[in-house]
């Protein structure tokens, strides 16, 4: 079932997301074309130096998929500009959304635009996760492509730019900072790791293993991240706020305190 989606191609369709995508579509119906520069694409094309190839290919398609870093994206999107047409639909998975969608709101204005951020890593299942949908010129393609979206299992929360950056300053921002920093200062502590294993706790290893997952993947996106999220610094300064009252705490002879922390902090039961 193709949803009327003929043909997507992928910008930057050799990377993780991109090939994770493709299957996805291929497995859906849904024929694509990959652009990047890796010579195994089916349009090798650096648009940082020249974007003709891509513009050559572009009446192909129905629909392009931004499977790209923030620059990169915009960099696309002011070389395909006016090329675009009112059957096409642009689609960005950028991980924040100010700048990509205020520049969306002026480039490619004939077509249909879609910002999408898979809220998961590119080796995730798509099946039961989340991702954030902002619609900048909706239409019936965009409409198909999010029913795409639903098929492959994905939850679909509507939302607008300011939102999703705000909440992904929390979800993201902050609780990347909170990883990297379990993670730096676990190689201040200089003990073997036969015994840490050994010792290890539940909470520890899933600290651990989820601390490790993060610092394996690709650090130039997490500092776009943490760069470019207009509410960035202050999830951080919440943070260091958090750190300071909580080591307070911790180092108070004053057992009442942990009990008003843990009240004050635990979440209501579901």
């Amino acid at each position: 079932m193709t949803h009327g989606l003929k043909k997507v191609m992928l910008v930057g369709g050799m990377g993780s997301f991109g090939r994770n995508i493709q299957r996805h579509l291929i497995a859906s119906g849904v024929s694509t074309l990959s652009v990047d520069r890796d010579a195994q694409a089916d349009v090798v094309c650096d648009v940082e130096r020249d974007g003709q190839p891509l513009v050559d290919a572009l009446a192909q398609v129905d629909v392009v998929l931004l499977c790209t870093p923030e620059a990169i994206a915009i960099t696309t999107l002011s070389i395909i500009d006016t090329h675009i047409t009112a059957q096409q639909l642009v689609v960005d998975i950028c991980s924040v959304k100010s700048k990509i969608c205020a520049f969306a709101q002026e480039h490619g204005v004939v077509g249909e635009y879609m910002s999408v951020h898979p809220m998961f890593g590119p080796e995730r299942e798509f099946a039961g996760s989340n991702a954030v949908c902002i619609e900048i010129r909706s239409g019936e393609k965009s409409r198909r492509f999010r029913q795409l979206l639903t098929q492959w299992g994905i939850h679909v929360i509507e939302t607008d730019a300011k939102t999703h950056d705000q909440v992904a300053s929390l979800v993201q921002v902050f609780t990347h900072a909170v990883l990297c920093t379990f993670a730096n200062a676990r190689t201040q502590f200089d003990i073997s790791p036969d015994l840490v294993a050994a010792f290890a706790t539940p909470v520890f290893s899933d600290l651990e293993k989820v601390s490790q997952g993060l610092v394996a993947e690709d650090p130039l996106l997490y500092h776009n991240i943490q760069s470019s999220n207009p509410w960035a610094a202050q999830a951080r300064d919440k943070l260091l706020d958090a750190t300071r009252e909580t080591v307070e705490i911790l180092a108070a002879q004053n057992p009442d305190l942990m009990v008003e922390l843990f009240e004050r902090v635990r979440m209501p039961k579901t």
